[in-house]
């Protein structure tokens, strides 16, 4: 799992963090954030021929995100779409996690 981070400043670069960065426009540590995300379950729809699928989920704004925010493909369902991910306390970030499911 990747998060990347990029300020409003500069939008188009995005810097990789890793699990003990404190980022503070996030109400969370991401330490949290990565234990949440770990609590979400996926169920497919259809037998992949990829054992292996990147999802994505992008946060602008000042916001409460959950599971349902997570953009999936149509076959791949969230079974705990209320799971809390994190919570944005500043405008001035753009968040982009890119999560690798091993199905």
């Amino acid at each position: 799992m990747n998060i990347f981070v990029s300020k409003k400043t500069n939008p188009k670069i995005y810097q990789d963090i890793h699990e003990y960065s404190d980022i503070e426009e996030l109400k969370e540590s991401v330490t949290e954030i990565y234990d949440n995300l770990n609590q979400i379950q996926f169920k497919s729809k259809k037998k992949l021929k990829k054992k292996r699928i990147i999802i994505e989920l992008f946060i602008n704004k000042n916001s409460r995100k959950k599971a349902v925010d997570i953009i999936t493909p149509t076959f791949l369902k969230i079974i705990n779409s209320k799971q809390h991910i994190c919570t944005i306390v500043s405008s001035e970030i753009n968040i982009k996690i890119l999560i690798e499911l091993e199905l």
